[in-house]
């Protein structure tokens, strides 16, 4: 299973790759997304911030592809090339989670700074839980890794854990991939097979830029009502 998500409007755009016999393709959005390659998938569960809701899958892909055994996701400004099962099946031959390295970092702590530099997040959101791991006694220099592109086992025992916990990090906490991500899996102790190289070079994606976001932006139809922090339903 190949698969993205596109929630809200205005930043990305979906980018049809060339079909791979016997790949299913899916695209969780609340967009009027037309595609011939891309399967379209309403979310079957909604925030009022439309990152966390393109997150729940892209975290999630036990919940979402029961049927499945392996999960390649990939940011919705990434496009995978013909040769991804080859390179999937090689990624995940001893592991059950891959994925990139930070390009520029390796320090949890150093991407908080910046993330609230740059003004991403809220800074206390990103203050609280920067403390707790810090209390817990995540070390500095731990490892970062870049998680637009995730090749998974997703139904791996080891890989379960850590999603569910990063979701959990991600639902209380910030919004940025990265720094909730290296908790988890420090806190799971899960091996992970770090890809060197940044994915914006990758001979196997096609990579677009895209303008950044402040995390916490509401989406424009939730603005003027109020609503619970998330609305539920059976997935």
């Amino acid at each position: 299973m190949i698969y993205t998500a596109l929630a809200g409007s205005g930043r990305d755009t979906i980018v049809d790759p060339i079909p791979v016999p016997g790949v299913d393709y899916a695209c969780f959005t609340d967009q009027p997304v037309k595609s011939s390659v891309w399967q379209i998938r309403p979310f079957s569960w909604t925030h009022k911030e439309a990152v966390r809701t393109a997150k729940h899958p892209k975290v999630l892909p036990h919940k979402y592809f029961p049927r499945h055994t392996l999960s390649l996701w990939v940011d919705a400004n990434i496009t995978p090339g013909p040769d991804i099962i080859r390179v999937l099946n090689i990624y995940l031959r001893e592991h059950d989670l891959a994925l990139h390295r930070h390009p520029r970092r390796t320090c949890l702590y150093k991407e908080a700074r910046v993330v609230s530099e740059a003004k991403k997040d809220y800074p206390e959101i990103i203050n609280k839980a920067i403390l707790r791991y810090s209390r817990e006694g995540l070390p500095r220099n731990f490892g970062l890794w870049e998680c637009g592109v995730l090749f998974r086992r997703h139904h791996a025992p080891g890989v379960v854990e850590a999603m569910n916990l990063w979701w959990q990090e991600i639902k209380i906490g910030t919004q940025s991939d990265q720094m909730p991500f290296a908790y988890a899996l420090w806190k799971t102790g899960l091996p992970v097979k770090t890809i060197d190289g940044d994915v914006r070079q990758s001979p196997f994606f096609s990579y677009q830029d895209h303008p950044p976001i402040f995390w916490g932006k509401v989406q424009k139809s939730e603005r003027k009502r109020e609503m619970e922090p998330c609305l539920s339903a059976t997935l």
